[in-house]
């Protein structure tokens, strides 16, 4: 698997705006029995906002994947490039 990474963190755009009652639904759907754990690792911040879920879940996603298969990392670190482009639907 290749991962590409910003410098900030890895990132799921499909859970842009999700709340925190959506990401932990989701880690609960997913991780079953393993859910506190993985929410203790991965704790929603006082500081959240509309991107918060999405970093989480990637940060999660990644570090998941990394257990299961050999998995390559690169880092797009471009710190003036086009940023975030949502994209409708």
């Amino acid at each position: 698997m290749l991962v590409r990474v910003t410098r900030s963190a890895c990132f799921s755009q499909g859970f842009i705006g999700a709340d925190r009652t959506s990401y932990e639904g989701f880690v609960r759907r997913v991780f079953g029995d393993r859910a506190d754990e993985v929410l203790a690792h991965y704790h929603w911040p006082a500081t959240a906002d509309q991107f918060t879920a999405a970093y989480l879940i990637g940060a999660i996603e990644t570090h998941d994947f990394a257990r299961r298969t050999r998995t390559y990392a690169y880092e797009f670190a471009h710190r003036s490039g086009p940023g975030l482009t949502p994209i409708p639907g």
